[in-house]
């Protein structure tokens, strides 16, 4: 390998790298596995394969409703600055942005929704991040391969934390499920032995779980949009877009990180308000009885 491939490798993977390190370093109230980890990012190299697969066949067929032609390439020219808007509207929302945190939000899903190890609220963005960035360091480096090492610097700071900031959306909103499918557990455990009432509305799981890929879904897909008209006023959507990013995302691993608890117990405590009748009976039950009483300790 020559010496300026070694310095595009490096330049590609290194933004990756850094913020896989940050986000387990923000994991703070237990660690995950390092191999659970290492699988999620290999499987988010992997899911390239699929996504473009799918971003190709996406492509063709977006070409034949506006070309009547299915085939790969843009076309040369628009009837009218609606249809020009429509097509890369459907283009980057549904045949690149839906496609990529589709596959990622899959093998994310199919590693981890029954692991022992997703237990605390923090791990859904870490399960996230490290798909995530498993796709966008494989994708960085065809592009850096391609382009060379201005892109690399260009992307470094762009593309990169950009798949970093979908992933901490989808993250959040699927720690958000898994903790709520917990409390929607004990719940139905308590409905069954009649400590609460059958009447009361259960915790709903199903909208969470839509949001999951939806949220990223939509910032992926105004982020492409943005890099991909020419004109001034998306020049400056893109970059207040990918600012606003930064920091929301940014406070938002602080806050969480902070935040970072057992789930089974934020699902308890998630129980118990909804229901305080509830407590004699939950502090009997063996898997919750060691968090019942944790102010005390």
């Amino acid at each position: 390998m020559s010496p300026q491939l070694i310095i595009m490798t490096v330049l590609a993977l290194l933004p990756a790298a850094a913020l896989m390190f940050y986000i387990y370093k923000m994991d703070r109230a237990e660690k995950e596995p390092v191999g659970l980890l290492i699988g999620l990012f290999f499987a988010g190299v992997g899911s390239t394969i699929p996504a473009i697969i799918l971003e190709i066949f996406a492509e063709c067929s977006i070409n034949a409703v506006f070309c009547g032609v299915f085939a790969q390439g843009e076309p040369e020219s628009f009837s009218s600055d609606a249809s020009f808007f429509l097509y890369y509207f459907i283009k980057n929302f549904f045949g690149i942005a839906l496609m990529e945190e589709g596959v990622k939000f899959f093998f994310m899903f199919l590693i981890t929704r029954k692991n022992k190890n997703f237990n605390c609220l923090f791990d859904g963005v870490v399960y996230a991040v490290f798909v995530s960035l498993g796709f966008a360091a494989a994708e960085n480096i065809l592009y850096v391969y391609q382009l060379g090492v201005g892109n690399a610097l260009l992307r470094m700071v762009t593309a990169v934390p950009a798949h970093c900031f979908f992933a901490v959306f989808m993250g959040y909103f699927y720690s958000r499920w898994h903790l709520t499918r917990q409390a929607a557990l004990l719940e139905k455990r308590l409905r069954d032995y009649r400590v609460i009432p059958a009447g009361e509305p259960a915790f709903r799981t199903a909208g969470l779980m839509a949001l999951t890929p939806a949220v990223p879904i939509a910032a992926h897909g105004f982020y492409d949009l943005c890099a991909t008209i020419d004109s001034v006023l998306f020049l400056v959507l893109f970059f207040l877009f990918l600012g606003f990013m930064y920091f929301i995302c940014f406070r938002n691993v602080y806050k969480l990180s902070k935040r970072d608890q057992y789930t089974h117990f934020l699902s308890m405590d998630m129980v118990l308000k909804k229901y305080p009748n509830a407590a004699a009976y939950v502090s009997t039950i063996p898997e919750y009885a060691q968090y019942f009483y944790r102010n005390q300790v």
